[in-house]
């Protein structure tokens, strides 16, 4: 009989899809507490990564592909986030997150600027060029 082993690899069980490490969470019936932990691990992990396409795609002119891109895995990680500061607030002791050297204060921080970023990148309320002009004369530059 032949058996498969299901072990995590680095980046997750299918390659590196960072949006599967919560879908599993969303299921009726809760999650073992070590997989909870796994998960806000690798949520962790995602927002890390998510910080460098921000930095490497997203800051000079991104393509509409890019930050449709990030529009669904900021949203994603924002979901998770509130997902993850509530269930763990809700089952504190139970879920130690102080055992990872994490806190719920972290998660929600985390989660704030995940939101603070979304804004940023998706809030077009002002155009690059209004924000040029804006900052030319609050610095009294010519």
């Amino acid at each position: 009989m032949q058996t498969t082993e299901t072990k995590p690899r680095f980046g997750g069980h299918r390659g590196g899809n960072i949006l599967e490490f919560y879908t599993e969470e969303f299921r009726p019936e809760p999650s073992p507490v070590e997989v909870f932990r796994q998960h806000v691990v690798q949520w962790f992990f995602a927002v890390k990564h998510l910080r460098f396409f921000e930095t490497n795609r997203l800051t000079d002119q991104p393509t509409t592909e890019d930050l449709a891109s990030h529009r669904m895995v900021c949203s994603a990680l924002i979901t998770f986030g509130e997902f993850a500061s509530n269930f763990a607030r809700r089952c504190k002791p139970k879920v130690d997150l102080a055992a990872l050297g994490l806190s719920v204060d972290s998660i929600e921080a985390e989660t704030r600027l995940l939101r603070n970023n979304f804004k940023m990148f998706h809030d077009n309320t002002i155009s690059y060029a209004e924000a040029d002009a804006v900052l030319k004369e609050a610095f009294n530059e010519a």
